[in-house]
């Protein structure tokens, strides 16, 4: 079937689902009850964690636990020295060690205070544990697939799980794919995400001597000073005692091995990375914590807060004002490599992400697919927002998928699962505002596909969604489709059920929508739930019914909105 007669009869279901003046009456009690339901159990987890180092292993706990993996409680080595833990972590990651790096160890370890030497042992054991968790997570064969090219993955997913028109060469690689996710040994990523997690809060850094030297610098390993560094290695542990740092490295960034970086102080630092890094994992956990200040953000794929196959976990402490993005950019994918930005900002594919932002007024924008927050192929994507008027913003981009031109538009973006995974946004306050751009096909703003699980949760705040407008591409023939702002849909085959939840708790709200959205389910549950406060709503007729301040609805066949005001 073309991808035009795949879009088309996409539109003609979402029809037939609700025709006019046939479905769009007041909600049934129970789907208002049930949604509610969800809300809550999903949200009440993260609803009260707690703050700076401590909530690190906090929210992974929380996190796994919601995602449904095994309680964990690894085993950690205890190694007699410093210097020992060291070399048995290069025997983990499979760094080579020659007489001359041992001497450079032992050498560098005995310049460290007895009070550094006593705090690094644990970390450098822990880190050993999740080394070796990681090796768990896949057999060889799949790490080799699933790292020679997420990207490609998290595009299949996409692409053929949300019922696109897709080529035999596209299905046999997305069923390889997914697979050899199937495979993922869930016991062991928890492993190595705990190991990592517990390390990482129970860690207590000595006061830092005056110079501005690097107090380690190994393979894999550095400490440095409370000055402005700078930083281009990869590392398996990185801390930083303070100043304003530049970070071009993996900054917690882990690829088959573990990654733990940690900024102490309140400096505003600076992160740059093009793929793998801030707080993220790919078959192994990595995590990125810094203590304060307003931070800059920028990488293009699987970052702050990615995990496939894998775990990934950026911390960000402090109400500072921070920036989370991602470069303009077409999205390109073949057999040989990919650009453009994908999979970043809470986003997992058979894995957890997990962004956490303690407050200020922050500003998110991903032009491109996968992100704040995004979980599928029963990947578990998480984003904490602690306070402060935040900015998300989603813009078009074209995506070329195995030579195939796929069209231009924005997501599946700003919380939205699909292929039974879970996203999740919890934002506690302050006046936020979500846009995401035209030339939408797939949706987002609490937006769920075939077997997933979806929820924006706003506590509080007068905030404002918009989505859209849809526009026809007409070299593709496609009419405009976009799914949102509390939408379900599940008509890929096989179906499964799906629940998309926008549920805003107070405040004076703005909605604006261009297509199926505002409470609309084709194969789920589609819900909108404002519970105070006077609203604004704009939506497209006759693709969806009037939805107005003080007013209840029910559209699609599993669709329910209720504006309590």
């Amino acid at each position: 079937m073309s991808l035009a007669a795949r879009s088309l009869l996409l539109v003609t279901l979402l029809l037939l689902a609700a025709p006019a003046g046939a479905l769009r009456l007041a909600p049934a009690p129970s789907k208002v009850a049930e949604a509610r339901a969800l809300a809550s159990a999903a949200a009440a987890p993260f609803a009260s964690l707690p703050t700076g180092q401590a909530g690190i292993a906090a929210v992974t706990h929380a996190a796994l636990l919601r995602a449904g993996y095994p309680d964990a409680h690894p085993a950690l080595p205890r190694s007699p020295s410093l210097d020992a833990a060291i070399l048995s972590l290069y025997g983990a990651i499979g760094q080579p060690v020659d007489a001359a790096l041992r001497a450079r160890v032992a050498t560098q370890t005995a310049a460290l205070s007895p009070e550094w030497r006593a705090a690094l042992l644990p970390l450098v054991d822990a880190t050993t544990a999740s080394a070796l968790a990681d090796q768990r997570i896949l057999a060889p064969a799949d790490r080799a697939l699933l790292l020679q090219n997420p990207a490609l993955t998290s595009l299949l997913v996409s692409q053929v799980d949300s019922g696109a028109a897709v080529t035999p060469q596209m299905r046999a690689l997305h069923d390889e794919r997914m697979a050899a996710l199937s495979r993922v040994d869930r016991a062991a990523l928890a492993d190595a995400a705990v190991s990592l997690a517990d390390a990482a809060s129970s860690f207590s850094a000595p006061a830092a001597p005056a110079s501005c030297d690097r107090m380690l610098d190994l393979p894999f390993i550095v400490v440095g000073g409370a000055c402005d560094d700078t930083y281009t290695d990869t590392y398996a542990i990185q801390i930083d005692n303070g100043g304003n740092d530049t970070y071009l490295d993996n900054a917690g960034g882990g690829s088959a091995i573990p990654a733990l970086a940690m900024d102490f102080g309140a400096g505003s630092d600076y992160y740059y990375a093009p793929a793998v890094a801030q707080g993220a994992g790919l078959a192994a956990a990595g995590i990125l914590y810094d203590d304060g200040g307003s931070d800059y953000r920028n990488a293009s794929q699987f970052a702050q807060g990615s995990g496939n196959a894998g775990f990934g976990l950026l911390y960000d402490a402090g109400a500072d004002n921070d920036t989370y993005v991602s470069p303009t950019g077409p999205v390109v994918s073949d057999l040989n490599g990919s650009q453009g930005s994908i999979g970043t900002k809470a986003s997992a594919v058979g894995g957890v992400g997990i962004l956490v932002d303690e407050g200020g007024n922050d500003f998110y924008r991903q032009d491109g697919l996968d992100g704040f927050v995004y979980g599928g192929a029963e990947g578990f994507g998480l984003l904490l927002e602690r306070g402060g008027s935040d900015r998300y913003v989603s813009n078009e981009v074209p995506v070329t998928l195995l030579g195939t031109d796929e069209g231009t538009f924005a997501g599946p973006v700003q919380v939205s699962a699909e292929a039974d995974g879970t996203a999740i946004l919890v934002e506690q306050g302050g006046n936020d505002s979500y846009f995401m751009g035209p030339h939408i096909r797939q949706g987002g703003q609490g937006e769920a596909g075939v077997g997933a699980f979806c929820l924006l949760d706003e506590e509080s705040g007068d905030d404002s969604y918009a989505m859209g407008p849809s526009i026809v591409e007409p070299q593709l023939g496609l009419f405009p489709v976009a799914t949102g702002q509390g939408g379900a849909y599940a008509i890929a085959a096989p179906p499964g059920p799906a629940v998309g939840i926008l549920h805003d708790a107070a405040g004076e709200d703005t909605y604006v929508a261009d297509g199926f959205a505002q409470g609309y389910g084709v194969g789920g549950l589609g819900a909108l739930l404002d519970d105070a406060g006077h609203d604004v709503y704009s939506t497209t007729p006759p693709l969806v019914g009037a939805r107005a301040d003080g007013s209840q609805w029910a559209d699609g066949e599993g669709g329910v909105g209720v504006d309590s005001a």
